[in-house]
């Protein structure tokens, strides 16, 4: 093996050295897996956009040059790397073994800077965390900056004494910082699992004594005793904040709770349940639970955004809400309805949402507990009206709710636009919506599914947490995260429901079955645009027949359009995206070439040397795609077929290479 390492190093594998820190992780999970990973889930489980995947692909591409292994892609089967097992040991121990220095991304080594930091009680130097990062002194320097914006955003600050950097400021702040930071660099794959129970995946060593799946199993059994289930973002933030309190425990690090609090937290309903939580934790890892932690503990559990363990119904006797959490519900449903025009005061589904999510906020706004919304970019640039009429609302309540972050609105807001698509939409086709960001956004996403599909009938909205047996209950389920393999046909959208995804949804609905395959689906014009055209130059005598027709042909006997996938992923890794004509046009040509490649006819194109000159990247990549589409089809298929191909792409991207 000590043998063959030195080959693999001898040949081009500097390239391997200097990929960074993603590109090495994504190398290393092809490395570690027998066969392919589709891209959706590479890039779920990396934290990346499919985009990325393909350009992080075409680095590592490179980067295998003379190791004897590449990378394989195929459309429905996924991404894997081709080449004999001792080579492929020899690169995975080249990537975890070599010295040379990590190329971190510039928020990543952030990422890194405020971990180091906020994990060396007694500070660091600039030279150790430029030695750590692998960069130099200056670029730490830089990074400074963006750091310390980073720690005051949780009120704390970065001192300088004696030329160490060190972290100052309240232990339950940098419990925040901690805790926040922990779960932005957590896999989402791994902490979104529908696998029993709780968080499988992580490794006990991660942050603390006790593993992941032993806190996790600590508060599902916790919901049940408060008859409430949490959302995702707040499960989750339980679980880090658990872990990490365990570790400044160990440390010698306790939090300080003023006595009146201490009382006053002991008085709340969740304090018995804290007390089982604490007494468990100790017997399990040694480690004691004082007073002032159990009270933070009590704090986060009554205060984390949580729906009740049945699915919609009025909170129970037992949690019977505060009269006035109810007085402000009945004051919010009266100022939106006014502000948005629309009479929102007889939504029992809306209104039972605002109690839970309110009950929390006023607790949240009470001990100064922050929460993130992950969706606050997607609101403010699609519920714009929404978010804006939410603002004006909460300002009018300002007495009541005090001064709301950004992200709380964003969470108000998405009740409201649930309620708004909600509005008299009759029920049909029976869909289990899976949401990882809490019960406004999935029942956001399940009010628009109701309104564009009139044959829809939601039958379940689960946090994506959830191992529920659906199968034989619902015919499609639509997840707004990655999911394993289901039974059960299954498509993967935005919380938000772009157009494009609800044209993927529709055709899953239509295909029954067939629906696992809809995210691979391109989206066509529609049929409106299509009879518009023809109208303008034609006479149309029979207008429900032309409908029917065009529907079949788009439909059912639509061009094989999985014959372009290489084509696109290839001219994608250059920054091209081709409309939906395009592709439309360069299927129907592959498909009319095809018999002629198998006949061995093929077209004399004059410009093939121009062409391949004047657009040599492109050419090239084109040249690729059609390589691997002639092995899939046992075809021939020469360079001069790259011509025609490329001029729908330039007439498409007006010329550009």
């Amino acid at each position: 093996m000590k043998r063959l390492r030195h080959q693999v190093i001898a040949g081009d594998s500097r390239l391997l050295i200097q990929l960074n820190a993603k590109q090495r992780a994504i190398c290393q999970t092809l490395l570690d897996r027998s066969g392919p990973i589709p891209a959706k889930d590479l890039a779920a489980r990396h934290g990346i956009s499919l985009r990325s995947v393909r350009y992080h692909l075409e680095t590592i591409r490179t980067a295998l040059k003379g190791t004897g292994l590449h990378v394989e892609a195929k459309p429905h089967q996924g991404i894997w790397i081709e080449g004999p097992p001792d080579r492929r040991q020899a690169v995975a121990r080249l990537l975890t073994e070599s010295d040379e220095a990590v190329i971190l991304e510039p928020t990543e080594r952030v990422d890194q800077i405020l971990h180091h930091l906020l994990s060396r009680e007694s500070g660091t130097s600039i030279d150790d965390l430029a030695e750590a990062m692998r960069c130099s002194k200056s670029t730490i320097t830089r990074d400074l900056t963006l750091v310390e914006q980073r720690l005051q955003g949780f009120s704390l600050q970065l001192s300088r004494a004696r030329g160490l950097l060190v972290v100052t400021g309240d232990e339950r702040d940098r419990r925040e910082a901690m805790v926040h930071d922990l779960v932005q660099q957590l896999e989402q794959e791994r902490l979104l699992t529908r696998h029993q129970p709780g968080l499988p995946g992580a490794e006990p060593e991660t942050t603390g004594p006790a593993p992941y799946q032993f806190l996790a199993d600590l508060i599902r059994r916790s919901e049940e005793r408060l008859g409430r289930t949490f959302t995702d973002e707040s499960f989750i933030s339980l679980v880090v904040h658990l872990a990490v309190a365990l570790q400044r425990l160990k440390d010698g690090r306790s939090m300080v709770v003023p006595p009146r609090r201490l009382a006053e937290l002991k008085q709340a309903p969740e304090w018995p349940t804290a007390v089982v939580m604490a007494a468990q934790i100790e017997a399990a890892t040694g480690v004691k639970f004082p007073a002032p932690e159990i009270a933070y503990l009590v704090l986060h559990l009554s205060s984390g955004r949580a729906q009740p363990l049945a699915a919609n119904p009025a909170p129970p006797e037992s949690l019977a809400p505060d009269p006035k959490v109810v007085s402000l519900v009945e004051r919010f449903l009266h100022l939106a309805s006014e502000r948005l025009g629309v009479a929102l005061t007889d939504d029992d589904v809306l209104r039972d949402g605002l109690t839970w999510h309110l009950s929390g906020l006023l607790k949240r706004m009470r001990f100064k507990v922050r929460v993130t919304n992950p969706m606050m970019s997607e609101i403010r640039q699609q519920m714009g009206r929404v978010f804006g009429s939410t603002q004006e609302i909460v300002q009018l309540l300002k007495d009541d709710l005090g001064d709301l972050l950004d992200d709380e609105v964003g969470f108000l807001t998405i009740h409201l636009a649930a309620a708004l698509e909600r509005k008299g939409e009759p029920p049909g086709k029976r869909v289990l919506v899976v949401c990882s960001t809490g019960l406004g956004s999935a029942q956001l996403l399940a009010a628009r599914l109701m309104r564009l599909f009139p044959n829809l009938h939601v039958v379940g909205v689960v946090s994506a947490l959830e191992s529920t047996d659906w199968e034989g209950r619902v015919d499609l389920v639509i997840s707004t995260v990655p999911l394993p393999t289901l039974p059960i046909p299954n498509v993967r959208v935005s919380p938000i429901l772009t157009a494009e995804e609800a044209e993927r949804v529709g055709r899953a609905m239509r295909g029954g079955s067939g629906a696992q395959t809809a995210d691979a689906d391109i989206a066509f014009p529609s049929l409106d645009q299509l009879h518009i055209l023809i109208a303008a130059h034609a006479q149309i005598l029979d207008e429900e027949g032309l409908r029917k027709d065009l529907y079949r042909y788009v439909v059912h006997e639509r061009p094989p359009l999985e014959l372009i996938e290489p084509i696109l992923r290839e001219v994608g890794l250059l920054g091209i995206t081709l409309d939906a004509r395009t592709q439309q046009g360069l299927a129907i040509h592959l498909q009319m070439a095809l018999p002629r490649f198998r006949a061995g006819q093929l077209v004399t194109e004059p410009e093939l040397d121009r062409m391949k000159q004047a657009h040599r990247s492109l050419f090239q990549a084109v040249w690729r795609a059609l390589q691997l589409i002639d092995r899939w089809h046992g075809v021939t298929i020469p360079e001069v077929e790259v011509v025609p191909i490329l001029r729908y792409i330039l007439q498409a991207t007006r010329g550009d290479d």
